[in-house]
């Protein structure tokens, strides 16, 4: 415990004046009740992101049956643009899903693996709130981050 207190107070401590290049956040999807991590690196006006999570689905379809996907793996990774506290994100996303039992009702266009995601995050001070969305999917992640 003490270890991750020093961590952490070096990683708030860092920087005190001036830009932060980094940004670490953690990821997390309602739909699958999904949690996984993000990192930014940002440049002049423009910068990069990664981001990874894992959750798994699970509901009722219009007609009340049942469905399942276990295992869903999100993979992202795109560019951000500076627009003064506010970054703009657009990438590329890919979804791996394990063990699958759907109902004819369910559009299984929806599972292909890769698609686009869009989004926006604010930054204040040290702290980072962020929201994407995959656009093809309707597949929404909130985002809360350190700036380093």
């Amino acid at each position: 415990m003490k270890i991750i207190t020093i961590i952490i107070f070096i990683i708030l401590s860092s920087n005190l004046y001036g830009q932060y290049n980094n940004t670490i956040s953690l990821t997390f999807l309602p739909q699958d009740n999904g949690i996984g991590l993000r990192y930014d690196r940002y440049f002049d006006n423009f910068g990069i992101y990664y981001s990874g999570s894992y959750g798994n689905y699970s509901g009722y379809d219009i007609d009340k049956q049942y469905y399942e996907i276990r295992d869903h793996i999100k993979i992202a990774s795109g560019i951000t643009i500076n627009a003064d506290q506010a970054y703009l994100l657009a990438g590329i996303t890919y979804h791996n899903y394990g063990l699958m039992i759907l109902t004819d009702n369910i559009n299984k266009k929806a599972f292909k693996p890769f698609s686009f995601e869009m989004g926006i995050s604010v930054h204040m001070g040290r702290i980072m709130a962020g929201f994407r969305m995959d656009i093809f999917k309707w597949e929404g992640c909130y985002e809360i981050g350190i700036n380093f």
